[in-house]
């Protein structure tokens, strides 16, 4: 089994709800999301490394990302009492990190590749 099909296959164990490659050329990048990003309408703008300015530029995130052909994609579905329901948003914050880490530990243990 090569390596994105294994990936692929610990990604479907219960994991997440839905997961799939894409075609990196097929990304979009949006600068009204960034704008959004800028105007920290999350609150959390220059405190995680995934988000800006730690990401950098729409241009960088391009070159970083056209290194490679594919993508993983990989999601969860939580249920929220209402657009309020800001603990029901931490507690699926805390989940779906849960389930990278486990997803995550689970790709580093020892995998035959071939």
């Amino acid at each position: 089994m090569n390596i994105l099909a294994k990936i692929t296959e610990i990604a479907g164990q219960n994991i997440f709800l839905e997961s799939g490659y894409i075609d990196v050329a097929n990304l979009k990048y949006y600068p009204e999301v960034r704008a959004i990003c800028e105007d920290n309408m999350c609150r959390n703008y220059a405190t995680s490394w995934v988000c800006p300015p730690a990401i950098g530029t729409i241009t960088e995130c391009k070159e970083r990302v056209g290194k490679y052909d594919k993508m993983l994609l990989f999601s969860q579905k939580y249920e929220l009492e209402d657009s309020f329901d800001f603990e029901g948003m931490t507690e699926g914050l805390l989940d779906f990190k849960k389930r990278v880490d486990i997803f995550q530990q689970n790709i580093w243990n020892p995998i035959t590749y071939k």
